[in-house]
């Protein structure tokens, strides 16, 4: 599977392809015309080697613009298909997200439960402190306990 950049940088060189066909296909639309008036002055004026000629180009013009034709529906179907597989990317990408979104906010609650755990155990200790009357101790896990708590309200 191609990246997002390959595939839009792919993109980007189709749709430059598709503007010069199309570029080409108007250009070839224009000349035609001009020919065959170019044509029936010669063959007016009475030159028919190069009515001649002129037809020939004519001729040339219309099957290389039926080929640029071709080209173009050739592109175009590419470009549908690179649409389609950058929409399936961006699809994909935005499962992704909502995923990683999903694993932060269990992280967080993880985190915070662990927290809350460690408060209460802090606590505990604390309290078995006072009881043996270590009141520095107590007091030192009593400021650990409220840090602990106040993280996890955050």
């Amino acid at each position: 599977m191609n990246s997002s950049q390959d595939l839009t940088s792919e993109k980007a060189k189709v749709q430059q392809e598709s503007l010069s066909a199309t570029q080409k296909i108007l250009s070839m639309e224009k000349r035609v015309p001009e020919i065959e008036s170019e044509k029936k002055l010669a063959a007016a004026s009475r030159n028919f080697k190069e009515a001649g000629r002129l037809a020939n180009e004519a001729k040339a013009l219309l099957s290389s613009k039926r080929e640029v034709t071709l080209d173009l529906g050739r592109i175009t179907a590419e470009l549908q298909k690179l649409d389609e597989e950058i929409d399936i990317q961006m699809s994909a990408l935005a499962d992704l997200d909502k995923q990683l979104v999903a694993k932060e906010r269990e992280a967080a609650m993880a985190r915070c439960e662990r927290l809350r755990l460690i408060t209460c155990a802090l606590r505990d200790e604390r309290d078995a402190a006072a009881e043996l009357e270590d009141f520095e101790e107590a007091e030192s896990l009593h400021i650990e306990a409220e840090a602990a708590d106040k993280e996890a309200d955050e």
